[in-house]
């Protein structure tokens, strides 16, 4: 018997690794609002499973607030279920979609620090210093990260070897790049190595290292960071995920620790806000 699930919007846990790492535990991969409140419903009432971790990103759990909100109101039933249930988001960290929560008052409990603490020291930056690059993604986590003062700043479909060229005679030392796909990083890799850019490299979030790789002899630094975690299990433990991206490794500490949850959250290590640690990201130094 286990008394906690997971719902993950992407393959972050493969069965091999969803095997090895979380047992027996109950697995949905979806973004449908409608399949995760049916697999949370049924889980409750065939296994009395009432703590759930939400490996969904920001869009997904913003469109899952609004759900539960309206099934809150019209169904004295799911109201019931939802006042027994609770939820663990630790892939968002967009600050509307925290704020949506407060709103609707659906007390999801988050596990990350916001976004805007990760990009609190890039706003007031003298132009030219740095340059953005987002992806084509057009969601709340990129949209938020893009309204950032920072100029230069560029999707990456707007990327040129030409642009990057103009950065660097201008002086620019740092590229911050926030990509989504593997295409995207790809693409990346090759505008950098066409160009004359010799500066220093930081991804927010990054997904694929090893595309980076050609890079190494060619930049001055490549680094990444992400927004912190409170919770974070052995890294030797739980070596097969990503561990550049902590809320994997989160996510796994907290499905197999169910019952300190109610510590975590009087002690707001889980918080409905901003999460209780000073840390605002986890910075780590890839090549240098």
């Amino acid at each position: 018997m286990t008394s906690s699930a997971l719902v993950q919007s992407q393959l972050y846990f493969t069965p091999s690794t969803k095997e090895k790492y979380l047992g027996n535990i109950p697995v949905l991969t979806s973004t449908n609002v409608r399949e995760i409140y049916n697999f949370i419903k049924i889980n409750y009432c065939k296994h009395c499973i009432y703590k759930y971790v939400l490996l969904i990103d920001s869009s997904v759990l913003n469109k899952f607030i609004d759900y539960i909100y309206v099934k809150r109101i019209h169904s004295t039933s799911a109201k019931a279920l939802l006042s027994k249930c609770v939820f663990v988001a630790t892939c968002s960290n967009v600050d509307s979609v925290r704020q949506n929560n407060i709103d609707k008052k659906t007390n999801i409990y988050f596990s990350l620090s916001p976004l805007s603490k990760l990009l609190l020291g890039l706003n007031g930056v003298p132009q030219n210093v740095l340059m953005l690059v987002v992806s084509d993604t057009k969601n709340l986590y990129y949209n938020q990260i893009y309204s950032t003062s920072i100029k230069p700043k560029y999707r990456i479909a707007e990327l040129t070897v030409d642009k990057i060229n103009e950065f660097a005679d201008n002086g620019g030392n740092t590229i911050i790049i926030a990509l989504s796909t593997l295409e995207e990083y790809t693409h990346m890799t090759t505008l950098i190595l066409q160009s004359k850019f010799t500066g220093a490299l930081n991804a927010i979030e990054l997904v694929y290292k090893k595309t980076l790789k050609p890079l190494f002899a060619k930049l001055s630094s490549i680094s990444t960071t992400s927004s912190a975690v409170g919770i974070c299990g052995n890294i030797n433990k739980y070596s097969e995920l990503n561990k550049y991206i902590l809320y994997y490794n989160c996510s796994a500490v907290l499905v197999n620790s169910y019952k300190t949850w109610s510590d975590l959250i009087k002690t707001n290590v889980l918080t409905i806000e901003s999460p209780n640690y000073n840390v605002s990201a986890a910075y780590t130094v890839i090549k240098q």
